[in-house]
C-alpha cells in the first residue's frame, strides 16, 4: 500500500524530525512538505535529505485561521496526486505517529476504501459552520495574539455582522456546510474528487476567500456531498474518526501541548497520530514510544 504523508510546517522541531525520519524509512511512503513562505527553507533542506521527501517549490504565506491554510493543503494534494497513492494523511509539523508503520498499514488494510475525516457530533462542542463563511473577516481575525485595538475591532465586527454588514456575496452559492477537525486521512479517490470538484465549481474556493477557520469546513463540505460520504468512518465509541489524538479537555493550552506525561493516554486512544506535541520533546523518548521502533533506529538517529 502506498501512502502519501502531506505535512504543513513552518519550523524544524523535534516532533517533525522524528516523524519525517521514521516515516521515510519505508519505501512505500512518500512525504510531501509545505513550508510556510515566511520561513527560511535552508534548515529544512539540511534536516531532511531523504530520497522519498518532496518539497513544494511554490510556497504559500500561511496565516492562522485564513484560507491560506486551505490553499497550502490543496497544493499538497495536487503534488501527491501526480504520483499516485492509496491513502493520504494530512498532518502538521507538530504531529507524531503513535502507532508503528506496520500498525498504520494494518489499520488501513482492514478498512480499505473507508475515509477517516471527523465531523462534529456529540463528541465535540458544536459550532455553526455558516458563521465561519457567511461574513467577511478582516486580517485582525487571523492573529492569535491581538492588540487591544484589534480586540475592540473584532467586537465591533461582530456587532456589524448581527446588523447585516460584512456579508459574503458568494455565501448563497454554497451547498449546506459541514464542520469537523482539520486533519484527515482519505483515499486517492476522495482526494481526486476534491480537486475535480474545485475545477468544476470555481466559485467554491472564491466563497471562502475572507472566511474564518475555513479549513474545518472547506473539505468536509465537499466530501459530505460526494459519493465518498458513504465510506466515511463513523464510530461514536472511537476517540476520533480522523485517527488523531488531540486533547481539547485537559489544558492549560487548547488543544493541550503534549509531552511524555501524555504517552499512556495517547497509546490507549487507539489513534495513529497525535498532536500537538511539544517542539523540544526528547527525540529518544519518541523513538522508544512508537511500537516496533527498533534499537537500531535509535542508534542510527543519534549516530
Amino acid at each position: 500500500m502506498k501512502i502519501a504523508y502531506c505535512i504543513l510546517c513552518h519550523k524544524v522541531t523535534n516532533p517533525l524530525r522524528f516523524t519525517v525520519d521514521y516515516l521515510s524509512r519505508f519505501e512505500e511512503n512518500k512525504i510531501y512538505m509545505h513550508v510556510d513562505r515566511k520561513s527560511d527553507i535552508a534548515p529544512f533542506e539540511e534536516a531532511f535529505a531523504q530520497a522519498n521527501v518532496t518539497w513544494l517549490t511554490e510556497r504559500i504565506d500561511v496565516a492562522w485561521g485564513s484560507v491560506s491554510q486551505v490553499d497550502a493543503t490543496l497544493a499538497l494534494l495536487k503534488a501527491a496526486n501526480q504520483e499516485g497513492f492509496d491513502y493520504v494523511f494530512l498532518i502538521s509539523g507538530d504531529d507524531i505517529p503513535i502507532a508503528s508503520h506496520e500498525q498504520i498499514l494494518a489499520r488501513l488494510e482492514r478498512y480499505k476504501g473507508r475515509e477517516f475525516i471527523a465531523y462534529q457530533d456529540e463528541r465535540f462542542n458544536r459550532v455553526d459552520p455558516r458563521e465561519r463563511v457567511k461574513h467577511h473577516y478582516p486580517d485582525m481575525f487571523f492573529k492569535k495574539r491581538k492588540t487591544l485595538m484589534e480586540r475592540v475591532g473584532a467586537k465591533l465586527h461582530g456587532v456589524g455582522c448581527r446588523l447585516g454588514f460584512f456579508n459574503n456575496p458568494f455565501y448563497k452559492t454554497l451547498p449546506r456546510l459541514y464542520k469537523g477537525t482539520s486533519w484527515f486521512t482519505i483515499s486517492h479517490g476522495a482526494s481526486c474528487f476534491i480537486l475535480k470538484y474545485l475545477e468544476d465549481h470555481p466559485y467554491y474556493r472564491l466563497a471562502f476567500q475572507y472566511s474564518f477557520c475555513c479549513d474545518e469546513v472547506f473539505f468536509h463540505t465537499i466530501i459530505k456531498q460526494s459519493p465518498f460520504n458513504k465510506n466515511v468512518i463513523r464510530d461514536p465509541e472511537c476517540y476520533s474518526d480522523s485517527l488523531r489524538y488531540i486533547d481539547w479537555k485537559t489544558g492549560p493550552d487548547y488543544p493541550r501541548t503534549l509531552d511524555e506525561s501524555d504517552f499512556a493516554r495517547m497509546k490507549s486512544s487507539g489513534m495513529l497520530f497525535a498532536r500537538k506535541v511539544a517542539p523540544d520533546i526528547d527525540i529518544s523518548s519518541l523513538a522508544c514510544f512508537v511500537d516496533k521502533t527498533s534499537e537500531q533506529y535509535k542508534e542510527r538517529l543519534f549516530a
